[in-house]
């Protein structure tokens, strides 16, 4: 039940129809079967009560007459009915008297229980014979194979017909289903679309009028009522997923937005909080750099008194005296404070600039030579240099100055020894850049790289590298003003510096110098210091104006040794009232730059123009914009800063005048 249960609708009608109609006919053809087998039975008793009364009729006078051959013949018309098996008269005390058999087939006569007994075989009669002596019994055996026979081929045309009748009764059945369900299937489906789907506009088409078709009436009737509400639902809902997706999307965009306002305004803090740390590093230098360009000027005047009278004595005293070791042991002591105060001007920009075009390949080549002794033979050192390097416009000595201090400071992250790599390249710095970098200027530069594989620095130590006097070196053993200087330098050559580095790996130095579309000078030979007596006067007159006292007095004393006559002043009015009282014109006038009232350069250009064929040489302790460097050159003047060696000053002193008087200087 269970299997039928889970079947389709249309196939338990088939299902039904056919069983139902088969058992039908399998009952119809048994009772027909056995109406058959009844009637047959009957029949063939019929018959041999028919024949039995035949034989009783013909052999009554034979039997009397007691002659066995007649009655023997008499038998003989049992041999037409092939169903007849044995035919015998049996006396009353059962022997036979007269008997047929079919086909020799032994005669065997049953103990008489009935006159008629059947046997699913077999029929057998008993009929008497009615005599007037005694009675005789006539016995008819006959088999039921015809029987059987037509009840074979009954059973054949049964299933022949059976089959046939399961083929139309399918037919039929398919036919009576898709009339009785095929409505109901209809409603089915449409009930599993509205259940699947939520559809409740779909709609069961009524085919009949019956009581199928009243149901999908109804049911219409059912969506009818619910098609409304729920389309006007539905068309609520998509109205609200629709404003809610509106409004996800813009919160999504917004968020994206914020997110994206968010992450620039991060950057714009840092690069802003970059900036400001930069802006005030640059202020902290610059401040510490205008201290070092005030406190310069006297430093210069009293390290100009020492190197003046030093360089006296060592002329005044004989090399063989152990004296002189000491007075020249203490001139290169001067000449390193006067190095020292050269770099902490570098470092505040207020050294003069001498820019002029060059190449950098040129000027790391030229240091390569000297790098054995700065550097030690354990240090190998690797070029990589552009081929075709741009010119950058910078002050040789300064770049020279440069390449040194980055040299030195790789060889100190260096003590056990490594590799000193050297690159240039050309580079377009763009303003992506310069955002991320607050020192850079877009445009054409020249890129020099110095790279160590020394110990490395830490962010920390890396922040404050460019301070002034800040060192990671033992004390006595560095002035802290290395990079400093170098980050002077190129400030005032509008260029930059950046580092990279990384502990235990080393440390990379990027130096960037604006291009320029000019050819490189050669290199000028440096100054030779010679003996005071080379340049000695011959009685020319110096008018010396110096408000330094002390360094006025050595100056005098030293000119005055060495040839010349000396009028000394302290100030313009003081240098113009000897000038104009004077009976001998001067031959060249020797002035300090910044006076107590007024500016030298005033004083030199009021005097030549007076007397034009005075020579003028000015010296200056300043290196800013109170040297007034570029206005002396432009008047065709030679200044010389302070300190300067004695016989530098003799030198030019000397050249001054044999220019005014048409000469060259001898080199």
């Amino acid at each position: 039940m269970a299997f039928f249960a889970d079947l389709s609708l249309h196939r338990k009608l088939n299902l039904v129809i056919m069983v139902t109609s088969s058992i039908a006919f399998i009952v119809a053809s048994t009772v027909f079967l056995a109406y058959e087998r009844h009637t047959y039975q009957q029949t063939l008793r019929s018959r041999l009560e028919f024949l039995a009364t035949i034989i009783a009729s013909s052999t009554t006078s034979p039997l009397t007459e007691d002659d066995a051959g007649n009655t023997e013949r008499m038998l003989q018309i049992l041999k037409s009915h092939q169903d007849i098996v044995h035919g015998a008269i049996l006396k009353p005390d059962g022997t036979v008297s007269a008997a047929y058999q079919r086909d020799g087939e032994p005669l065997e006569v049953l103990e008489r229980a009935a006159p008629f007994h059947l046997t699913k075989q077999e029929i057998t009669l008993y009929h008497p014979i009615s005599m007037y002596e005694e009675e005789r019994t006539i016995f008819l055996r006959a088999d039921l194979r015809e029987l059987q026979k037509r009840e074979n081929r009954f059973a054949l045309i049964v299933l022949l017909v059976l089959a046939g009748f399961f083929i139309v009764v399918y037919v039929v059945a398919s036919g009576v289903q898709r009339i009785i369900s095929g409505p109901i299937l209809q409603l089915t489906d449409v009930v599993r679309r509205v259940t699947d789907n939520r559809d409740y506009s779909v709609r069961a088409v009524k085919t009949t009028a019956d009581e199928v078709g009243i149901l999908i009436d109804s049911f219409n009737d059912m969506l009818a009522g619910i098609y409304d509400p729920d389309v006007a639902l539905l068309k609520a809902k998509d109205e609200l997923e629709l404003r809610v997706e509106e409004r996800t999307r813009d919160l999504v965009d917004t968020s994206e937005q914020l997110k994206r306002a968010i992450r620039e305004r991060e950057r714009t803090e840092a690069a802003l909080k970059e900036r400001d740390e930069q802006l005030r590093q640059a202020q902290k230098l610059g401040a510490i750099g205008r201290l070092a360009g005030g406190v310069a000027h006297d430093f210069n005047n009293q390290l100009a008194i020492i190197q003046g009278y030093m360089d006296m004595a060592l002329e005044d005293v004989s090399k063989d005296f152990g004296i002189h070791q000491h007075l020249s042991q203490a001139s290169k002591a001067i000449d390193k404070s006067t190095s020292l105060i050269n770099q902490l001007l570098m470092f505040s920009c207020r050294q003069p600039i001498d820019k002029r075009p060059l190449t950098a390949n040129r000027h790391v080549s030229d240091l390569q030579k000297m790098m054995g002794r700065l550097l030690g033979e354990d240090i190998e050192v690797a070029l990589d240099l552009e081929e075709e390097l741009w010119s950058a416009l910078a002050d040789p000595g300064n770049v020279d100055q440069v390449l040194t201090n980055l040299f030195v400071n790789a060889r100190d992250a260096m003590p056990g020894g490594g590799t000193l790599t050297i690159q240039t390249r050309n580079v377009e710095v763009d303003e992506a850049y310069c955002l991320q970098v607050a020192e850079a200027n877009p445009g054409r530069h020249i890129c020099l790289t110095i790279t160590d594989t020394g110990s490395g620095m830490t962010e920390e130590i890396s922040s404050h590298l460019f301070e002034p006097f800040f060192s990671t070196k033992e004390p006595g053993k560095g002035t802290g003003l290395g990079l400093s200087v170098v980050y002077g330098i190129l400030q005032s050559h509008n260029g930059w510096i950046t580092v990279e580095s990384e502990v235990g790996v080393g440390s990379s130095f990027a130096i960037y110098l604006p291009a320029v579309n000019m050819l490189a000078e050669s290199p000028q030979s440096e100054y030779t210091a010679v003996p005071l007596k080379t340049y000695r006067g011959q009685g020319e007159r110096v008018l010396l104006v110096e408000d330094e006292p002390d360094l006025k007095e050595m100056t005098r004393r030293a000119l005055v040794e060495q040839g010349y006559e000396v009028e000394a002043c302290s100030t313009l009015a003081e240098a113009k009232e000897v000038f104009d009282n004077t009976e001998i014109e001067f031959d060249v006038v020797l002035s300090d730059v910044v006076l107590p009232d007024g500016r030298g350069p005033d004083l030199v250009m009021n005097l030549v123009e007076r007397q034009p064929d005075l020579a003028a040489l000015l010296v200056t302790g300043y290196t800013d914009e109170r040297g007034d460097w570029h206005r002396i050159r432009l008047a065709g003047f030679e200044l010389l800063k302070k300190p300067m060696p004695m016989a530098f000053l003799l030198e030019h002193l000397r050249a001054a005048i044999e220019k005014r008087d048409g000469k060259e200087t001898a080199s």
